[in-house]
């Protein structure tokens, strides 16, 4: 008989050398790293056990610290469980942590955060956020790799122009999370959420509240790493987790921002990083923006786009898209485009509709195959 697997995270510890702030841990038995030459981090229980929390819950591994957490946490990730349980059948069983009193994390702080990658919803967010945004807050080791120099050279002079121009601060944080064999049992859709709220926690000292922009509205009920049921839920008595933009689609949000001289300047969507910096413009994702603001009539204003190719050649250049964007591509329809580009949106839908169909129907027989034999 086989016992559990366990997540065991432990040796948590703090230097300061050279001017760069840097926490590691043992987790498994493999080093877990944070480093930020912008600010002190601090060694939070709670950034470890959140970035930890669905991947143990996802593999049935019980996760153990040594030493206590937040009683608030805690409670908080029983409903965590709970949701990402019904979500994806995760195990539901909260970790037996030690906790600790909430008053010992003293009083939060007066100051907000907001996870920046230079996309809409971030700048979106940035713009139109209930309150003023005090730092901006990016992390190398996520969509952009540790080893990517060029790129985050790149990033890091787009971030300090938009905070000089705007009177607020950057922080950039790096880390190996997402390669770190234990976080990587589940995938970054689901995990990055726990990933993005880890660096808050590590934070907390001088942030109150964190901003995570929405991915999708709420009328899309599809669930997700970054959620409005599960964000507010990460939160502490001493940080507390905000999930803004929800009201409105990603098209709304651009159309929003779209004359806004920053985002003509330093818009970054791109995530397949086919190019050495800013946007490939060939990418799923790079094209659909590029659609939303032909849709606006603004997108000659926008350098950073590579606009030498017709954008409808570029659409009749994919074969398809994956399916749970296929709303985003109905939405854009339904808000209009010029006729020669809504008619190519109309044939991408089409063949991603059909030309997925198959794939399902073998995935089907095969599995039903292989219960027979």
């Amino acid at each position: 008989m086989s016992l559990n697997p366990t997540i065991s995270i432990s040796q948590i510890t703090t230097t300061f050398e050279a001017g760069l702030s840097r926490i590691t841990a043992n987790v498994n038995g493999t080093l877990l790293w944070f480093e930020s030459g912008d600010t002190l981090l601090h060694p939070v229980p709670e950034a470890f056990t959140s970035a930890f929390l669905l991947p143990a819950a996802h593999s049935q591994a019980q996760l153990t610290l040594d030493q206590p957490v937040s009683s608030t946490w805690l409670a908080n990730a029983s409903q965590i469980l709970t949701l990402t349980h019904q979500w994806w059948n995760y195990s539901n069983q909260v970790p037996p942590l030690e906790t600790t009193h909430s008053e010992a994390a003293g009083s939060p702080v007066n100051s907000t955060g907001l996870y920046f990658t230079g996309g809409v919803d971030s700048f979106y967010s940035l713009f139109y956020f209930n309150f003023p945004i005090h730092y901006l807050v990016f992390v190398q080791g996520y969509d952009v790799t540790i080893n990517d120099k060029v790129r985050m050279a790149a990033i890091e002079q787009s971030l300090e122009q938009i905070v000089a121009t705007l009177g607020i601060k950057k922080i950039v944080v790096r880390t190996n999370l997402r390669t770190h064999p234990a976080f990587r049992l589940v995938s970054w859709e689901q995990s990055h959420g726990g990933a993005l709220v880890a660096i808050g926690y590590l934070l907390s000292h001088q942030l109150g509240k964190m901003v995570i922009s929405s991915s999708y509205p709420q009328t899309v009920t599809m669930p997700w790493g970054t959620h409005h049921e599960l964000d507010p839920l990460w939160s502490s008595e001493r940080l507390q987790f905000i999930h803004f933009g929800d009201d409105k689609w990603r098209v709304d949000k651009l159309a929003k921002i779209a004359d806004e001289p920053l985002v003509q300047q330093h818009l970054r969507v791109c995530w397949e990083n086919r190019s050495p910096t800013g946007n490939c413009s060939q990418c799923e994702k790079c094209i659909r923006n590029m659609l939303v603001l032909a849709h606006l009539g603004k997108l000659a204003a926008y350098p950073v786009f590579d606009q030498s190719l017709p954008l409808r050649k570029r659409l009749d250049s994919k074969l398809l898209v994956s399916r749970h964007l296929l709303p985003a591509y109905t939405n854009l329809l339904r808000v209009g485009l010029p006729p020669d580009l809504a008619w190519s949106v109309k044939k991408l839908v089409w063949r991603s509709y059909w030309l997925s169909w198959p794939a399902s129907v073998y995935r089907f027989m095969l599995t039903t195959i292989q219960r027979i034999f």
